[in-house]
């Protein structure tokens, strides 16, 4: 587990990822021999997050069982609210999670739960986004 600076500033935990030292152009996870769960989430709370766009480079689908992003306005637990996006044509590109507003400040966690593989690495990783609400003036 480490954390990470977001190209926006911002601080994010990442859980069960290896980057293999390849200067943060990616992330991997998936372990050979063993189910793992990996996830990435912010340590701050961020005013009125609206959605999350995870780029996926490669993915396993067979050995992917979900790709969810919790959220809520406390810090993530197993119980929180959560989206999963269907992956059945999915195979590699951005993965779009909209959040419905739960209020402005918002915590995520993108959650990749992965079955035993044949070798590690088998979700890729290289960019996360998070989209705020615009801020209206009145």
């Amino acid at each position: 587990e480490w954390t990470v600076k977001g190209s926006d500033g911002n601080d994010y935990a990442m859980v069960n990822w290896n980057n293999n030292k390849n200067g943060w152009e990616f992330v991997r996870a998936g372990r050979k021999g063993n189910d793992s769960v990996a996830s990435i989430g912010n340590t701050v709370a961020l005013d009125g997050i609206t959605a999350v766009t995870v780029t996926i480079d490669s993915i396993d689908l067979t050995k992917v069982n979900s790709l969810r992003l919790y959220f809520g306005n406390e810090e993530i637990t197993d119980t929180s609210s959560y989206v999963e996006r269907d992956l059945t044509d999915f195979t590699s590109g951005d993965l779009v999670f909209v959040i419905p507003p739960v209020g402005t400040a918002t915590y995520f966690k993108f959650v990749a739960d992965c079955a035993s593989a044949s070798k590690n690495g088998i979700i890729q990783v290289s960019k996360l986004v998070v989209a705020l609400a615009e801020e209206v003036v009145e």
